[in-house]
């Protein structure tokens, strides 16, 4: 089935952006009591929780089917495809650094 480093990595991938949305639902509540109005940094919070969306999106799937927490020389070949492709997307969003 799912070795247990496969389940905490599904686990955190999941629970970190349902706090973090938890924590962006309240900061929207505590502007709307304040009556504050929403600036660049409110937007910027928000773009960035849906790029974290892509990374829960990545996780569930490298942890689920992707074999992510399972040793690589157990996989089978067409999951290895699935394992790598998930292991490096992440990478690819830091291209700009380059």
């Amino acid at each position: 089935m799912y070795s247990s480093l496969s389940v905490a990595f599904v686990s955190t991938s999941v629970i970190l952006p349902v706090v973090a949305l938890v924590a962006i639902i309240g900061r929207l509540k505590a502007r709307k009591i304040t009556k504050a109005r929403l600036d660049a940094s409110d937007y910027t919070i928000l773009a960035t929780w849906v790029l974290v969306l892509g990374q829960l999106i990545n996780g569930v799937v490298g942890g689920t089917i992707g074999g992510l927490g399972r040793p690589l020389e157990s996989l089978p070949p067409n999951t290895k495809v699935i394992f790598l492709k998930a292991r490096s997307s992440p990478l690819l969003l830091q291209l700009h650094r380059l």
